[in-house]
């Protein structure tokens, strides 16, 4: 059976250069000290929870700080929850046009997606680990399975163990410690990943590869 599973990711239109920068507070404060931008859904499958632990144990490394664009679910209860814990190195950006994100992930010094640590998340890639590698820009995988797996292997970042603060905090740190040379290669390679499997032309170009596979060997 399994020689008749094949697999096609989602394609991702390019996020690095061109559309709008964005405005100058905020791009100030991404520039100033060490950046993480989370983006996307602010949901339970996101392991929003694992971030603020990991926020909380960095309150003290004064020139991190922890930006969460997107809007969702638990929106509201995260934003208490920043409030409850005086948490000043975490910021609610709230959601920004599309056009206006492959600026906001050029002026960050390290892109975070996270999961929870689930049996069906294991399997997932998450479209917007696609994304922050069209970006290029080095990545911390706080996820289970396949896409902590995608970013060693294209070694375009750190993995990080799911549902962990701790340890979340930890490879924050380490990641900001590696020379900016290896920060660079990282993103290198991030980007050379994403145009060797990522790009509409990629993605079209295996579909054709695979239907033609698929008619010669007479498959259905």
């Amino acid at each position: 059976m399994n020689d008749k599973i094949r697999y096609l990711p989602n394609p991702t239109f390019d996020m690095r250069g061109g559309g709008r920068k964005p405005d100058g507070k905020l791009a100030e404060a991404l520039a100033e000290g060490f950046s993480v931008v989370f983006a996307g859904n602010l949901g339970s499958a996101q392991s929003l929870d694992t971030i603020i632990d990991a926020a909380t144990r960095l309150s003290n490394e004064g020139d991190i700080k922890i930006f969460l664009f997107g809007s969702g679910s638990r929106e509201s209860e995260i934003k208490a929850e920043i409030a409850r814990r005086k948490l000043g190195n975490v910021i609610l950006a709230g959601r920004y046009p599309l056009e206006e994100m492959p600026g906001i992930y050029q002026r960050s010094s390290t892109l975070l997606v996270t999961l929870k640590d689930e049996p069906a998340f294991a399997l997932t890639i998450p479209g917007k680990l696609q994304a922050y590698m069209a970006a290029g820009r080095p990545i911390i995988a706080c996820l289970p399975g396949e896409g902590a797996r995608l970013v060693s292997e294209a070694g375009a970042g750190i993995a990080s163990p799911a549902d962990n603060g701790e340890a979340l905090a930890d490879t924050i740190i380490k990641m900001k410690q590696l020379a900016p040379e290896e920060r660079n290669s990282m993103a290198e390679n991030a980007r050379a990943y994403y145009l060797q499997n990522f790009t509409v032309e990629a993605v079209s170009a295996l579909l054709v590869e695979q239907l033609s596979e698929i008619g010669m060997s007479g498959d259905k």
